[in-house]
């Protein structure tokens, strides 16, 4: 699925790929590694250099999209293992790159994995911190705990992806959240969401958004334990409930848009203008 989404969106995109500002002051130099939502980010930085709009200078890499590095991963005994050329390959660019800071979209699609599509037996979850959350009627109740144990196996390539990056630069990392999940999927025709629908039909959406909260709970807690930042989701992209606004939809029901890319590189710029201010004075 994310390598369609990235042949789909990334297309032409080289496994590296360099966005340069014209000024001829230096800017500060980001180097950005994820998955498929990395795209949204991907784009809006393209389009400011396009439009010569004042940015940073941003390294891209996508390493699922390269074909050197497939299978990019893989499972020994229950723990992710990376493609053996990987680390070496991302040790090389970012010595080669000396990045003053790390932005890392390393959430893929884990909140997707159980609320997309309706599951043979009906089952709901109580978010401790949310406890009066909407919940599902006639839906067997799974302890909170035992969910999150299930879903954090889906995020431990997170930790070696970090573990990795660490060892290789001192630059501040920053990680992004997943854009927030879409409440109805009437306004996205995609042949692999109409098909799976057809099949099972749509899970209810407080289903996914109580999975989103959880996806967004482990990442918290990872970004924590390495000691790292972790944006907030930005406020103008979801409504009230928590759910995507309709003008930051993407090409599917996973992804986010440009216009959403956009709001997460103007989160980077207040990091990266703040900290850069901070090293004049």
């Amino acid at each position: 699925m994310l390598d369609a989404y990235l042949n789909e969106v990334m297309k032409g995109l080289p496994l590296v790929s360099k966005f340069t500002g014209q000024s001829p002051m230096r800017r500060p130099k980001v180097f950005g590694i994820g998955f498929s939502h990395l795209a949204a980010v991907f784009h809006a930085q393209n389009h400011r250099v396009h439009y010569a709009r004042h940015t940073f200078d941003m390294t891209v890499l996508t390493p699922e999209q390269d074909e050197r590095f497939r299978p990019f991963e893989s499972l020994v005994d229950g723990r992710p293992k990376f493609h053996e050329d990987f680390q070496p390959y991302l040790a090389e660019q970012i010595a080669n790159q000396e990045p003053d800071f790390v932005f890392g979209s390393l959430w893929g699609n884990q909140n997707f994995v159980l609320s997309t599509t309706k599951n043979l037996r009906s089952f709901d979850f109580i978010l401790p911190n949310e406890p009066a959350c909407e919940r599902i009627a006639d839906a067997q109740l799974i302890p909170f705990e035992m969910m999150k144990a299930l879903i954090t196996v889906y995020f431990q390539k997170v930790d070696f992806l970090l573990q990795g990056l660490k060892s290789l630069t001192k630059a501040p990392i920053i990680l992004a959240p997943a854009p927030p999940p879409m409440e109805e999927f009437s306004a996205i025709s995609d042949p692999r969401l109409n098909a799976q629908v057809e099949q099972f039909g749509i899970a209810d959406p407080v289903l996914r958004y109580k999975f989103w909260k959880l996806c967004e709970e482990i990442y918290q807690e990872k970004a924590v334990a390495h000691g790292v930042t972790l944006l907030p989701v930005p406020p103008e992209s979801h409504a009230a409930e928590g759910f995507r606004r309709p003008e930051y939809f993407g090409p599917d029901w996973l992804h986010a848009n440009v216009a959403y890319g956009e709001l997460v590189l103007k989160q980077l710029d207040q990091i990266i203008g703040g900290t850069r201010q901070s090293e004049v004075a």
